[in-house]
This record gives structure tokens, C-alpha cells and sequence, in this order.
């Protein structure tokens, strides 16, 4: 929140639940959210829309699917790197699932 601003910005109550705010400024806001109605609830809607966004990418993209094909990615790539090289793939002779 800035000195000249009435309110926190939507962008300082995402840092305040991350957890990136200066200490200063989380105790200015943290006093602000105590004394405001409004901006306490913007917060606890920007924390529900966050945790629905969040749920719905889990959803959509499940980790472990995520973390499969990356690896899957990042050995192809590093085959495709090795046999540039000098056709070295064999030390990338990582087992399948």
C-alpha cells in the first residue's frame, strides 16, 4: 500500500499472502485489513479466485503428468544434443517407465 492510496492494492494482498511483503508493510497492512472492511474482503476473494485457479489447473494438469513429461522432454532433448555431438547417446541410456 502506498502512502497516498486509501486502500491495498490487489497486488500487495497477493504479496501479503505469499508472504513477500516488507516487514513495514505488513504491518501496515495487516493493521489496514483490521481496520477495512473492503479490503479485507477483496482479500478473501483473491485468495478463493487464487485457490480455484489453483485447483482448476491441478485439475486440468495433474503434477505428476506435468513432472512425466518434462522428463520425457528434457531426455529427448539431451539425446537429440548428444548425437550432435558425436552420437554419445549412449550415456543418456536412462531406463523407460
Amino acid at each position: 500500500m502506498r502512502w497516498w492510496q486509501s486502500h491495498i492494492s490487489d497486488a500487495d494482498l497477493l504479496l501479503l499472502e505469499d508472504g513477500e511483503l516488507s516487514r513495514g508493510r505488513l504491518a501496515r497492512a495487516r493493521q489496514h485489513l483490521q481496520d477495512c472492511r473492503a479490503c479485507a474482503d477483496r482479500r478473501e476473494v483473491l485468495v478463493a479466485a487464487v485457490a480455484e485457479m489453483t485447483r482448476a489447473q491441478r485439475a486440468a494438469h495433474p503434477p505428476e503428468q506435468e513432472a512425466y513429461a518434462a522428463r520425457v522432454r528434457l531426455q529427448a532433448r539431451l539425446a537429440r544434443e548428444a548425437e550432435a555431438a558425436g552420437g554419445l547417446a549412449s550415456w543418456i541410456a536412462w531406463p523407460r517407465p
